[in-house]
């Protein structure tokens, strides 16, 4: 009998669905993170404690990089999960000294530490160190990895590659991970997940490319000077600006009479004939 195919969460994780995989189900009880990477490297989810400890003595390890990254007083996420968006924490612009950055980062460890404690994306970087395996982390449209801060020495050989394992983890919009998996299987053990990434069906451009688009469109249509641009056909006759474009803008004087009141324009000509206009500077007197 064939295994049964899982749901693949194609509401949440379009990118997922077109690339074959689904978010499978993690426990969660606040050690969804370490649960989930635990259901990458091992299969199961029961290897979670280890992995967090080895996580946490990393980080006290490497005190000095990952310290510069906490927030003195900082507000961690809601732990109830309520409907309600826990309010955002002000920027903190005052400068803290060494030991209170210090002070706060042992605060967090310790509380990290503890089975049950929320982990966050500072906590998978440095668990792609202490591990030395790459993390891709997949949401809803859109996907990153987060790297070992070992360099990998290819040693010079040709076609050396990097062979570290990639672990796949979703994050959902929820506040919660779960372990990546082929929606053909398998679905318990070793995820085995391999794939060439394809995009996500529904993906919008991005700020940045929306930016890059927007500005080719005003680099083509931008002019050095608020006039038309002149040539043969355009050029307005007896115009101040016609011939000298740094004296600013300039009115044209071509189309009106001395008080102002604009003159018709003259009756189009049914057969094109070609026509010299000179560029002459008007003289005032």
């Amino acid at each position: 009998m064939a295994p049964r195919k899982q749901p693949t969460n194609v509401a949440e994780f379009p990118i997922l669905d077109a690339n074959g995989l689904y978010a499978g189900q993690i426990r969660g009880d606040g050690n969804c993170l370490f649960n989930a990477l635990s259901d990458q490297l091992y299969g199961h989810q029961e290897e979670h404690k280890t992995l967090r400890d080895a996580t946490i003595a990393h980080m006290r390890l490497e005190s000095d990089f990952y310290r510069q990254y906490m927030i003195v007083q900082p507000v961690r996420r809601n732990p109830k999960r309520k409907t309600t968006v826990a309010p955002a924490p002000l920027m903190d612009l005052s400068h803290h000294t060494e030991e209170e950055l210090q002070k706060q980062f042992d605060i967090h460890l310790d509380k990290m530490g503890q089975p049950g404690e929320w982990a966050d994306n500072m906590e998978v970087s440095a668990f792609a160190s202490a591990l030395n395996v790459h993390v891709r982390l997949w949401q809803a449209d859109f996907h990153y990895t987060f790297s070992p801060r070992i360099y990998y020495v290819l040693d010079g050989a040709s076609g050396a590659v990097d062979d570290r394992p990639i672990l796949n983890i979703a994050y959902h919009k929820w506040e919660h991970y779960s372990s990546v998996r082929n929606i053909t299987g398998p679905h318990t053990g070793l995820p085995l997940v391999s794939t060439n990434i394809l995009p996500s069906p529904s993906r919008k451009r991005s700020s940045v490319e929306r930016d890059d688009v927007d500005s080719s469109i005003m680099r083509a249509s931008k002019r050095r000077s608020p006039h038309p641009l002149f040539d043969s056909d355009s050029t307005p006759t007896c115009s101040e600006s016609s011939s000298d474009e740094s004296n600013g803008p300039q009115l044209s004087q071509s189309n009106t009479d001395e008080l102002g009141t604009p003159e018709p324009e003259p009756a189009l000509d049914p057969v094109p004939r070609p026509k010299l206009v000179l560029k002459l500077r008007c003289l005032k007197t």
